[in-house]
């Protein structure tokens, strides 16, 4: 089981920050939030500006399906985790869809600028792009995003289903 595996490891080294985010992550996936709350509290603890552990605290917050989801405190821990580092894709990517879920499209495609600058690789940061795009009215800059987004992750059903969408309309 990975959550003892994790706590286990814990116990043996107490300050192994890799090993809380481990077992936090692993807590999310099986949305155990409280669990994953517990540790990310214990984590920032010790380690206050922790990038992983700020990025790991604003997805618990921002998780769909968990009873205390708040979205202001998704965007303070990722703005906190960016203050410090600034050009870490993933939080830049979370950061981006937050801002879209919560209509502050200027900041989303800022983002998702940035997410796409410094991991040129990843689709889902052309995704959201290319969501900001259809946002905008933009739907050709829209279709762009969304044909690399596919090339560069060709399971990316949303990007499909968004690119298909579009594509119907007028």
């Amino acid at each position: 089981d990975e959550v003892l595996l994790w706590q286990e490891s814990i116990k043996l080294y107490p300050r192994n920050e890799r090993a809380y985010i481990n077992l936090a992550n692993e807590f999310l996936r099986t949305q155990r939030f409280e669990d994953a709350n517990l540790v990310l509290e214990k984590l920032l603890e010790m380690y206050p500006r922790y990038v992983d552990a700020l990025t790991t605290m604003g997805l618990l917050h921002y998780f769909p399906s968990n009873p205390h989801r708040n979205l202001e405190k998704a965007a303070y821990f990722f703005q906190s985790a960016l203050a410090d580092n600034p050009n870490q894709p993933n939080t830049l990517l979370n950061a981006g869809f937050l801002m879209l879920e919560l209509g502050k499209i200027p900041d989303a495609e800022d983002y998702f600028q940035r997410s796409i600058a410094f991991d040129p690789r990843n689709g889902r940061a052309y995704y959201g792009a290319g969501q900001v795009s259809v946002k905008k009215g933009e739907i050709l800059k829209a279709r762009e995003y969304l044909q690399l987004a596919i090339r560069l992750e060709p399971a990316n059903v949303a990007a499909r289903a968004l690119l298909a969408q579009i594509s119907e309309a007028p």
